[in-house]
């Protein structure tokens, strides 16, 4: 069985649309690290330790850490993950657009890692629904009461959208290793 992806349909010129993507990944990354660092400056814990606190007690210390500073940390947070949504569509689709580039390098050397291009892509863009879970979950424990299961749930889709992540990134970086070892 083949597993499609609509990035399959694409070829090398469309590197552009790479660019375009990767340009807005660092203007969503700027804006994220922007609203986010008062909170990590303020008490050393970004949202970063909020994405992946994991329990009612962790969340709430972190929260309580960020309004002793007066960073007006709910608002602060608020704003961060909202910057967050876009983000993750653009890094999500920068991924599986990287994974399909890299499935086309090592389709042109003969390897078999070519057959995981569609699967990496998928991937890329379970990141980022994870990421939009996460998100989720993150604005019920910053805008209301911290309460089960909003702390449990970020964490764990955190969790699997970093593993995500790392996985579909290391496959690209591979896949840009075999087409510049093909140039030389």
């Amino acid at each position: 069985m083949t597993i499609w992806h609509p990035f399959t349909l694409l070829n090398e010129s469309s590197v552009g649309w790479f660019a375009a993507l990767l340009v807005l990944v660092l203007v969503f990354a700027a804006a994220e690290y922007a609203t986010g660092a008062p909170l990590q400056r303020a008490t050393g814990q970004g949202i970063i330790a909020l994405e992946l606190a994991g329990t009612v007690e962790r969340t709430r210390q972190i929260l309580s850490a960020w309004e002793q500073k007066d960073v007006n940390s709910r608002t602060l947070a608020t704003v961060n993950v909202a910057f967050d949504y876009p983000f993750l569509a653009a890094y999500s689709t920068c991924l599986a657009l990287a994974c399909s580039f890299a499935g086309q390098a090592f389709s042109s050397v003969s390897s078999p890692l070519a057959t995981w291009a569609p699967v990496m892509a998928w991937l890329a863009w379970t990141a980022g629904v994870c990421d939009a879970v996460e998100d989720f979950g993150l604005l019920q424990s910053i805008q209301g009461p911290v309460v089960s299961p909003w702390p449990q749930l970020s964490a764990s889709f955190a969790y699997a959208k970093f593993g995500l992540i790392i996985l579909t990134f290391l496959y690209s970086l591979a896949g840009a290793i075999a087409w510049l070892l093909q140039r030389l």
